[in-house]
């Protein structure tokens, strides 16, 4: 059989009773493409450079488009838990897409693997970062992550409008893993937000509208994605708190109900090669997951996407969907009204 679907067994756990019985799909190492590839997402992949090599290798033709039928998803790390309940996602090999030689902050499969089943694999990963601007702010912001809790600051302070932002709260109050929450400390980090509601200009939901209040020197400093640093304008400085942080990470998915699951399966074999997944990486601003990218890329980009950085790869928190994601939201929509 060219394509076996497989029923694996569901550990035990709180959320077992609700997750339908995931399945396995696995591809035999001769069957032979149906030829086509479509990978839906809202992310900036661009597979331009590499696909050509892909598809004369393996017959497949490969588009990318934002919506439609899906083989392939490319999904924030956040996305994956509702889709796994729901039944939404195949489970995967474990090794799948070079998976088992992921850097630290995937190596744990978190929020991949759920219940000892692995429903995606890493593409990308980055920090959040902390934007300052210079002019505003002429003193290197030396208290990381606190800055955005600093009452000097009023009214030129941003954040992005979510409620994960109760997760870099927590890392400030103290809390290790800042997306798996004891109720006490949900509570600590929601009287910090609470604290911090009436310091901030606003809260920001596009990489322009934050772009355009630092342009307009309305704002000191901001929180970020890495990827968005290179949205705002020049002069505006970044960095990366010292410590433990937060950050974002993507993650190739299949649907349950693929049309191409070969295809799906030779594309994920193909973006285990560390080149192939540096530049697609980097084209959705980040880093690669694979801990054989700096021996391909060479020490000078190993360095600039932070690859060496061990202190950073042991200290990031990559975002996922919390534990108790509903009392989150409950708490950030109290608090923004």
């Amino acid at each position: 059989m060219v394509v076996a679907l497989v029923a694996a067994a569901t550990a035990c756990g709180d959320a077992a009773p609700t997750r339908p019985t995931p399945t396995l799909v696995t591809v035999g190492a001769d069957a032979r493409g149906e030829g086509r590839l479509a990978i839906v997402t809202s992310l900036p992949l661009d597979v331009g450079t590499v696909v050509g090599a892909f598809e004369s290798a393996s017959g497949c033709r490969v588009s990318v488009q934002p919506s439609g039928a899906a083989d392939l998803l490319v999904l924030e790390g956040t996305a994956l838990g509702d889709l796994v309940d729901a039944g939404d996602l195949a489970a995967l090999p474990g090794d799948a897409g070079g998976a088992g030689d992921a850097l630290a902050p995937v190596a744990d499969g978190l929020p991949a693997i759920v219940d000892g089943t692995r429903y995606a694999v890493p593409v990308a990963w980055g920090a959040d970062v902390l934007l300052y601007a210079p002019a505003e702010l002429p003193v290197t912001p030396t208290a990381g992550w606190a800055t955005l809790y600093d009452p000097a600051l009023t009214g030129r302070i941003v954040v992005p409008d979510s409620p994960l932002e109760l997760a870099t709260a927590a890392l400030v109050v103290g809390v290790g893993d800042p997306y798996a929450l004891a109720p006490a400390d949900l509570q600590a980090a929601r009287h910090l937000l609470e604290r911090q509601h009436p310091l901030v200009r606003g809260y920001w939901t596009s990489p322009a509208d934050l772009g355009g209040l630092f342009a307009s020197r309305k704002i000191a400093v901001a929180k970020a994605r890495s990827s968005v640093a290179a949205l705002v304008p020049s002069g505006v400085a970044s960095l990366v708190p010292a410590g433990p942080t937060t950050g974002w990470s993507a993650w190739f998915a299949e649907p349950v109900r693929a049309t191409h699951p070969v295809c799906a399966a030779r594309w994920l074999e193909y973006v285990a090669d560390p080149i192939v997944q540096t530049t697609l990486a980097r084209s959705l601003g980040g880093s690669p997951t694979s801990n054989k990218a700096c021996d391909a890329v060479g020490a000078t980009v190993c360095h600039a996407l932070r690859l060496d950085d061990r202190s950073l790869l042991a200290a990031i928190h990559l975002a996922r969907r919390p534990d108790g994601y509903a009392s989150w939201r409950a708490a950030w929509f109290a608090l923004r009204g």
